[in-house]
């Protein structure tokens, strides 16, 4: 990897810094790498198998990945041009995208050493399977860290407002409620995108066809609603994001101890995928809730860490 995304000093020289480019061309990597797999994906859903997926199913996964193929090209192009409100976003995304991939190591690689392989899978197979996880998982902090050692330096935050001297939107906003207006937003296109599966927990019960869609999409519109309050700054985002979290984990977690693990974690896969995991701990009504309720706590307690600086600036920050 080039040493200037690694974030050693003087390499990139006067004028304008390299690494903004290796990165912006990564981004727009990543985004052809989701164009492809979005093509792909009509000619998947139209080969035969035994696993076919609904095409609900197919339509949100290509949807999906539109979004963030979408999404790598903007903020690559960003890159490439030395817009300054990509410092930020970089920064943000890194911060989040490694300590996500952290939090769910533990269960990813549980997850892999129970699931069900098939018949005739050797322990060869699950031992790929697990180092498998594990590169994935060292790919996925490796790289964000990368960024946040090259995104962080205060040469780079001087050399792009040179660059670009024409103040923008991220300028104000501290880095932790930049963050949370970024996953609000994230939230909400995931609930958008759930619509199409249409099936979703609420309080002991569970929701499907047009009932379930219309209550993801009232979640998606409230969460897209907090995040363009929170970059804007002001504290009704961060309210939202607080009444989202308790009404969505709440009812997730009452939900699981109402009708079990298993039943609410298998609701929205097709019969096939159901089989791959039945019976495997993960799914177990006790490690659910434990789980449901570690998110609920680490949610509320990221909030209220978040709270005093909504409404700041970044230089009071």
């Amino acid at each position: 990897m080039p040493a200037a995304v690694l974030g050693y000093r003087g390499v990139d020289g006067p004028g304008k810094p390299a690494g903004m480019i290796v990165w912006g061309i990564l981004l727009v990597l990543a985004a052809a790498g989701f164009g492809c797999i979005t093509v792909a994906t009509p000619l998947a859903m139209m080969a035969p198998g035994p696993q076919q997926l609904p095409v609900a199913q197919f339509v949100g996964l290509a949807l999906t990945y539109i979004v963030f193929g979408g999404g790598c090209l903007v903020l690559g192009i960003g890159c490439i041009t030395f817009k300054r409100w990509t410092r930020k976003i970089m920064l943000v995304l890194a911060w989040m995208g490694m300590l996500m991939t952290m939090l769910t190591i533990p269960v990813t690689l549980a997850s892999a050493a129970t699931i069900d392989l098939g018949p005739g899978v050797q322990a060869g197979g699950r031992i790929a399977a697990i180092s498998g996880v594990v590169f994935a998982s060292l790919l996925g902090i490796g790289v964000p860290l990368a960024a946040i050692l090259y995104f962080r330096r205060p040469d780079l935050e001087q050399r792009l407002v040179a660059i670009d001297p024409r103040p923008t939107w991220t300028d104000p906003l501290p880095l932790r409620v930049l963050a949370l207006a970024l996953l609000s937003a994230f939230t909400a296109i995931s609930f958008g995108l759930a619509a199409f599966t249409a099936v979703t927990p609420l309080y002991g019960t569970i929701l499907s066809g047009p009932p379930a869609a219309a209550l993801l999409l009232v979640e998606a519109g409230l969460l897209a609603t907090g995040s363009w309050l929170l970059i804007k700054n002001r504290l009704g985002g961060w309210r939202i994001a607080l009444g989202m979290a308790l009404f969505t984990l709440t009812s997730q977690l009452v939900t699981i101890a109402v009708l079990g693990g298993e039943t609410v974690g298998m609701a929205a896969v097709t019969r096939e995928q159901a089989d791959a995991v039945r019976g495997s701990p993960m799914l177990r009504t006790d490690v659910q809730i434990a789980m449901n309720l570690i998110s609920l706590v680490v949610s509320i307690g990221v909030l209220l860490w978040i709270r005093p600086f909504v409404g700041k600036t970044a230089e009071s920050n």
